[in-house]
């Protein structure tokens, strides 16, 4: 889950998104909803690498994200409108 002693970073137009996640359990694939970002295609970096990419259609987008250490700082940009 998102770690609770983190700062996460949310921008007021929603076009950039960074947390901490936490490895609370053995999987090493962790997921996370999101709702209501803006249409377009978004880069996901697990720490400073682009990791991949997907497209939110301004409802419900469920991401898994591959977690190899205990804390793993996560960043999702919208890369095209």
């Amino acid at each position: 889950g998102i770690k609770d002693d983190t700062e996460t970073s949310i921008s007021k137009d929603l076009r950039e998104i960074s947390f901490v996640l936490e490895r609370r359990v053995e999987s090493r694939n962790q997921k996370i909803e999101f709702r209501n970002l803006p249409y377009g295609k978004y880069s996901i970096y697990v720490g400073n690498k682009k990791t991949g990419e997907f497209t939110s259609d301004s409802e419900v987008t469920k991401i898994g994200f591959p977690i190899h250490r205990k804390n793993t700082q996560i960043t999702i940009r919208l890369s095209r409108p």
